[in-house]
């Protein structure tokens, strides 16, 4: 391109000097040609490269100038040329010849499949290619051949899809990992990187940043674990284990969760969260409540199981490491924990309250149709009265409850509920708990709030190192919001309305803000109180409130909130005014809650150096006891995980073969028959099993038979005189009706001793284990280990004798001492973790309450199914079928329905009574008891005579096909209704409804 400046005269020609030529630009010019030429066509036949590394450098140039993608389809290096030539090669050179193929080229894909999977390639036949090979003297790469033609669609915005073009940079990379480890959105940073980089990235390649990101970091290493709660964050350890080393507990607790309990010890708030360690280990966290209405907590535990030692050893763990624990009054526990008793014992002077929550959900679990074999109705019906009696506010409305479920309740829920609920109302009644000092807290909604922040931050099924680390940010950010209320509240003033020298602003000056709110209100409320009257017996006074007749003096009441917030009640401030008395008295306010009080326990105000301690308990060996299904299926999945990775290692052949033997234990053990393992000689080989192995399996075999009715149940006796010890797996599974086993004996007489296990599942009428006896005349002593469940009307074991001429004592319960921090070596505990347990998902049941009745709120304008309306629309509903409008109506407002008003004749009252979705007694308590027996008879007489009719044309259903309406509960026939097949849609409404 050159530039030409004219210069036009007056007479139309050019004047002198007009037109100029720059010659740089020329130059310029000529450069971009010769740039643009080589973009198009750099590899030439015949051009050489000095280094393989220019050759790199230009084969990225060409496929980003012209938007395809090469790949190394052969290559020989240099070294592997050297061998077989003496000439020189420059090792920058690196490949002695080299060849590039279009990645929709190259080697041709066969699939080896047999297209059951949808599977795709980028080989199409492409011929384009690079090729080159070292010059005559080896200073440079040579092309030798060259094509550029493809047989495929190119552009750029295919070329940006492709997946080396999606790869990111090291920099990139580790922004995006850092980005999506703190819970970024994923599509934001999907749009960031490619606003920054220019690169197309997919959300699953996101998926395998942060999966890469979080590999090799699971490693569930006890002693690190230790040393990071230690050194980093200066907490005390305790370390919890079984007589055999297995992990059992971990307890750690650090200095400011130390002085929060010590500040506020009143009252604490127990409870688990699961699903947070890839371990399987329940989080309990222990939480106190400050001055200001703040959770903050004082302690957290990791347990393997939540048997009865493990929770009492966490207890008592609490209780070694905080001196107040005698100053507990309340702790707001959980029904579902398994030893309740355990925190009695560990707390005696607490009183144990259930969370309000965990009370429904546990009446909505417990009481079923399938565990008390109850109706539907019936199980509706009994969980509204007991919902009613969990929110009573009165003893005397709980007792009228009560009176009412003993009524009304099935025998097997009353049953239930006399033997687990009723001896301990004053611990889940929602009125008769709060008297307790519990700061009218009913619930765990502190704990589950915490639980819930860290579910936010901390990933399901994380490993133990993450967990701890990113469990102390959380506990971190909560700190430091809790420290920037206590800041405002000490900096800021409050915009009060009331005038300077009122109670109400001495007592905001006096109590913390949270606390002065309970108080102002409680004056406000004065006005309420109509009548006090005076008790001249009890030198007291007595209020009526709707809690009943409570007494109340100057400086104290009676009443729920005085004696859960131990704050000045409106009873209080009504007789005081009464008295002429000053509402304001700082006496009337526990300490706890006075601004003086709380200044003198914050982190603010205060700091000091944390210091730490190490523990480690070892367990007595546990006597044998019923396993819950949780703790038999992680000793299970021990054993399985190990059998797995064995059976894996082995070749095609043997692999099959033992997969078969598993499967065939499977389908014996699912049928419930005898089976037997049994490892012999090659020798002594049972023609039973030939068929199974063959000649080229090892010397040792293994046998899987079916066990005789006629096996022996006297004694099992195994003796070896040779280097091998045989080994039985028996599983027994007998009905008998007097059957003993007297005697289970093992010898040898060789270097190694011979082991038998053994499951027996019995059921007798008169059983007895006589003896279990060990013995061995060589150095080490054999082993039996037995696992018996039997139902028995009369059993004993006489004896279990184990000895051993080595001297081998069981393990016992020890404490491995104290480590401080400042230790910079530690010797490693030595203690095996559990393994990881398989991901579970969640049960259903979004559409209904915490008990489990149905929601009431559901979508306007739309039907629902008679099985799905409230319990409140079914009763009336179904007290029209029996009475008319009027009288439902009324019954409903709480007048019972006469004998004269039910309707007697059967052709009056719909078929609908009789559907199976239809449970009459939940209107039982709306009629009288001679009002109800006309119910029952005129049901059952309806249920023998009546003949099904189609609501349209009153002809038989039987007679053709027919469809019921979910709503009304009426048939109809397909004809009838102008429909000739099943719809397809799960419920039919019928057109009367619709309407």
């Amino acid at each position: 391109l050159v530039e030409i400046s004219l210069t036009i005269g007056p007479k139309g020609g050019m004047e002198d000097g007009a037109c100029t030529f720059h010659e740089e630009d020329v130059a310029d010019t000529q450069q971009e040609v010769e740039c643009e030429d080589s973009n198009d066509n750099p590899f030439a036949v015949g051009e050489c490269f000095e280094t393989f590394d220019k050759l790199e450098v230009a084969v990225q140039k060409y496929e980003e100038y012209h938007f395809v993608k090469f790949w190394k389809r052969d290559t020989r290096t240099i070294e592997a040329a050297k061998k077989r030539m003496s000439r020189p090669l420059k090792s920058q050179l690196k490949y002695y010849e080299v060849r590039y193929c279009c990645i929709h080229g190259g080697q041709q894909f066969k699939s080896q499949g047999k297209g059951l999977r949808n599977t795709w390639t980028f080989k199409n036949n492409c011929t384009a290619h690079i090729s080159l090979r070292a010059n005559e003297n080896g200073s440079a790469l040579q092309v030798k051949s060259v094509s550029f033609d493809h047989n495929h669609e190119i552009s750029q915005e295919l070329f940006k899809h492709l997946p080396q073009r999606r790869q990111l940079s090291t920099a990139m990379r580790e922004k995006a990992a850092n980005l999506l480890q703190m819970k970024a959105n994923k599509k934001l940073v999907q749009q960031q990187i490619f606003q920054e980089s220019g690169n197309v990235v997919l959300l699953k390649d996101l998926s395998n940043i942060a999966a890469i990101s979080k590999k090799g970091k699971s490693k569930n290493d006890l002693d690190i674990c230790v040393s990071l709660l230690m050194d980093k964050y200066g907490c005390d350890v305790q370390v919890y284990s079984d007589d055999q080393g297995n992990f059992q507990g971990l307890f750690f607790q650090d200095k400011m969760m130390k002085e929060v309990f010590e500040a506020y010890p009143e009252i604490i708030f127990v409870d688990a969260t699961y699903k947070l360690l890839d371990l399987g280990l329940p989080t309990y966290l222990v939480l106190s409540e400050d001055s200001n209405g703040q959770s903050e907590i004082s302690a957290a535990c990791l347990l393997v199981s939540e048997d009865a030692d493990s929770i009492k050893w966490m207890f008592n763990t609490f209780k070694q490491c905080n001196g107040k624990w005698e100053t507990i009054r309340v702790v707001m526990a959980d029904k579902d924990l398994k030893e309740r008793d355990v925190i009695k014992q560990c707390l005696p002077k607490a009183m144990v309250l259930i969370c309000l929550f965990h009370t429904l959900r546990t009446f909505r679990r417990e009481v079923s149709c399938d565990k008390l074999g109850i109706s539907s109705g019936q199980r509706t019906m009994c969980l509204e009265l007991l919902q009613k009696m969990a929110y009573a506010t009165t003893d005397n409305e709980y007792t009228g409850l009560y009176v009412q479920f003993q009524k009304s309740a099935p025998k097997e829920v009353l049953n239930y509920f006399n033997e687990s609920w009723h001896p301990i109302k004053n611990e889940w009644v929602l009125g008769l708990k709060s008297s307790s000092g519990s700061f009218l807290n009913a619930t765990n909604n502190r704990l589950e709030c915490i639980n819930g922040k860290l579910k936010q931050v901390i990933d399901r099924h994380s490993s133990l190192e993450d967990f701890i680390s990113k469990f102390f940010v959380v506990l971190t950010t909560l700190r430091t919001e809790r420290d920037h209320k206590t800041a405002v509240m000490f900096q800021k003033v409050k915009a009060q309305c009331f005038q300077q020298g009122t109670a109400e602003s001495d007592y905001a000056k006096l109590l913390t803000s949270y606390a002065a709110a309970f108080v102002l209100k409680q004056i406000g409320l004065v006005s309420k109180v109509k009548e006090i009257k005076e008790d001249s017996d009890n030198q007291c006074y007595k209020v009526k409130t709707s809690e009943g007749e409570v007494q109340v003096t100057e400086f104290d009441c009676g009443c729920i909130f005085h004696q859960s917030m131990l704050l000045p009640c409106r009873h209080m401030f009504a007789l005081r005014k009464v008295l002429c008395k000053p509402l304001y008295d700082p006496h009337l306010c526990d300490n706890r809650w006075t601004c003086v009080y709380y200044r003198s326990t914050q982190r603010l105000f205060a700091s000091s150096s944390a210091s730490s301690s190490l523990a480690v308990t070892t367990s007595k060996p546990k006597d044998y006891r019923k396993l819950s299904q949780h703790e038999k299926y992680r000793k299970a999945v021990v054993l399985t995980s190990e059998l797995a990775s064995v059976a894996s290692g082995a070749s095609s052949i043997h692999f099959q073969r033992r997969i078969k033997l598993l499967k065939n234990l499977i389908v014996h053990w699912k049928n419930g028959e005898e089976v037997s393992l049994v490892e012999v000689g090659e020798d002594s080989l049972d023609e039973s099993c030939s068929d199974m192995v063959s000649d080229e399996e090892p010397s040792n075999k293994m046998e899987l038979v079916m066990a005789s009715s006629e096996m022996p149940e006297t004694s099992v006796t195994q003796g070896s005189s040779s280097g091998q010890s045989p080994a039985v797996i028996q599983q027994q599974s007998m009905t008998t009706s007097q059957s003993s086993v007297d005697a289970i004996t093992q010898g040898s007489s060789s270097g190694q001793s011979p082991a038998i296990i053994q499951q027996q599942s019995m059921t007798t009428s008169q059983s007895s284990v006589d003896a279990i006896t060990q013995g061995s005349s060589s150095g080490q002593s054999p082993a039996v280990i037995q696992q018996q469940s039997m139902t028995t009307s009369q059993s004993s074991i006489d004896a279990v004798t184990q000895w051993s001429s080595g001297g081998h004592t069981p393990a016992v319960s020890k404490n491995l001492g104290t480590m401080s921090s400042g230790t910079k070596s530690r010797e490693p505990l030595g203690i095996k973790m559990p393994v990881k347990i398989k991901k579970r998902g969640r049960p259903k049941g979004h559409n209904l309450t915490t008990i489990g009745l149905p929601c009431k709120k559901r979508r306007e304008n739309s039907l629902c199914t008679f099985s799905r309306l409230h319990t409140s629309e079914k009763k009336k509903v179904m007290l029209n079928w029996f009475v008319d409008k009027s009288v439902a109506q009324d019954a409903l407002d709480g007048k019972l329905i006469e004998e004269e008003q039910v309707e007697c004749r059967p052709e009056r009252v719909p078929n609908s009574v009789l559907d199976e979705n239809v449970d009459v007694h939940l209107i039982r308590s709306y009629f009288t008891d001679d009002a109800w027996l006309i119910v029952e008879d005129m049901r059952a007489r309806k249920a023998e005579f009546t003949s099904w009719l189609c609501c349209t044309c009153q002809h038989d259903l039987h007679s053709q096909a027919s469809i019921i309406c979910e709503s009304c509960l009426r048939w109809y026939h397909f004809q009838c209704v102008g429909i000739t097949a099943q719809p397809k849609k799960k419920n039919w409404f019928c057109r009367s409804c619709l309407k």
